[in-house]
């Protein structure tokens, strides 16, 4: 009697374990969902300024080359479609991002984060590799159109300091966000195997 009276305590000490454990289970679940809809807030808000600096792009560079620098059609328009092209990759490699439904597989959604930290780093270095001769030929057209020689100099070292200033800020746009990329699909791919 006595021997299912303990017997009888411990399956109800183990039922009791079994339901902390699945409460335990629960709240990690929603604060990995927490956590990953906080990334991705993140992530679009990241991916709204890089629209911003590009839209803004598109707009001031025709007018800044055409007006300050009296670049040529061959400059500004190849300019344009690099600026062009960097918004559609944007577009199109977030597409992903958009879809938020935390409530599906978590492993699809971890692997959709990773296509879109591989699609970065694809667009960062092609993007890096059209810079340096962009950069070349920037600087032959402000030596070439320049009046005197302080006016190539101020458009030079005008470029050159806008250039570090925007790939410092560009590169920690993009290390943060492959930062959260990758964190986001791992907590994703780790909640999934669970």
């Amino acid at each position: 009697m006595e021997e299912n009276m303990e017997l009888q305590e411990m399956r109800e000490q183990l039922e009791l374990l079994k339901a902390q454990v699945a409460k335990q289970q629960l709240v990690n679940d929603l604060n990995v969902k927490k956590m990953a809809k906080n990334k991705v807030s993140g992530l679009k808000s990241k991916f709204w300024l890089k629209i911003a600096i590009t839209v803004f792009g598109l707009l001031y560079c025709p007018w800044a080359f055409g007006e300050i620098m009296n670049a040529s059609v061959w400059f500004m328009g190849v300019t344009e479609l690099f600026l062009l092209v960097c918004l559609v990759a944007e577009i199109y490699s977030h597409w992903d991002l958009w879809s938020e439904n935390l409530n599906f597989n978590m492993a699809d959604y971890a692997r959709r984060m990773l296509r879109i930290k591989k699609m970065n780093a694809f667009w960062f270095k092609w993007g890096m590799i059209f810079i340096f001769p962009w950069f070349a030929w920037f600087v032959w057209e402000a030596y070439k159109n320049s009046e005197f020689e302080f006016q190539w100099i101020g458009l030079l070292v005008g470029g050159i300091i806008g250039g570090i200033i925007g790939f410092g800020i560009g590169y920690r746009i993009y290390r943060k966000e492959q930062s959260a990329l990758q964190e986001l699909a791992d907590s994703l791919e780790e909640l999934s195997q669970e």
